[in-house]
C-alpha cells in the first residue's frame, strides 16, 4: 500500500518536475530510486523470508537493484527512452527493481541447489524449504519434517 502512495507521489512529482523544467528524468528526482528499493525488498522480502538475515536482505536489495539502474540493461534502458513524463521516470525503476531480485533469487537457487556450500552454513542441498502460512518448514527428502518454526 505504501510503495502504491509512493509510486503514485512519484508519477506525479516527476510529471509536474518534467513540465516546469523540461527534462526528462533529472537528478533531482529521487522518489523513483526509493521505490525501486522498495520494490526490490519487497520481491526479495517476500521470496527469502525467514532464510536471510533482515540486513543482507536490505544490502542485496539495494546492490541489486542500483546495479540495473546505473548499467540500465534492456529492458530498462529501453523503458527509460521510450516512454516519457512521469511513467517514463518511474517505469524503468520498477523494471530494474524487478531485474535485480530476480537475479538475486537465482543466485540463491543456484548456491542452494548446486551445492556453493560451506559445511555447517545454511541449507544442505538435499532439503527442501518451502512455506505453510507464516510457518517455515524444512523437509528431509525421505519426508520427514526436522523443523517446524513460527515466525508470528
Amino acid at each position: 500500500m505504501g510503495v502504491a502512495f509512493l509510486f503514485a507521489l512519484g508519477l506525479w512529482s516527476a510529471n509536474h518536475l518534467e513540465q516546469v523544467s523540461g527534462q526528462h528524468d533529472a537528478q533531482i528526482i529521487v522518489i523513483d530510486e526509493v521505490v525501486g528499493v522498495c520494490v526490490s525488498t519487497l520481491i526479495l522480502g517476500w521470496w527469502l523470508r525467514a532464510a536471510v538475515d533482515p540486513y543482507l536482505l536490505l544490502l542485496l536489495a539495494f546492490v541489486s537493484f542500483r546495479l540495473f539502474d546505473i548499467v540500465k540493461p534492456w529492458p530498462v534502458g529501453w523503458l527509460d527512452r521510450a516512454i516519457g513524463g512521469g511513467l517514463g521516470v518511474m517505469i524503468d525503476d520498477i523494471a530494474a527493481a524487478i531485474m535485480g531480485a530476480l537475479c538475486v533469487l537465482g543466485f540463491c537457487y543456484v548456491k542452494d541447489n548446486i551445492g556453493f556450500h560451506r559445511p555447517g552454513y545454511g541449507f544442505r542441498p538435499k532439503d527442501a524449504q518451502f512455506f505453510l502460512g507464516r510457518k517455515l518448514c524444512k523437509e528431509v527428502t525421505h519426508g520427514k519434517i526436522i523443523e517446524l518454526t513460527d515466525f508470528e
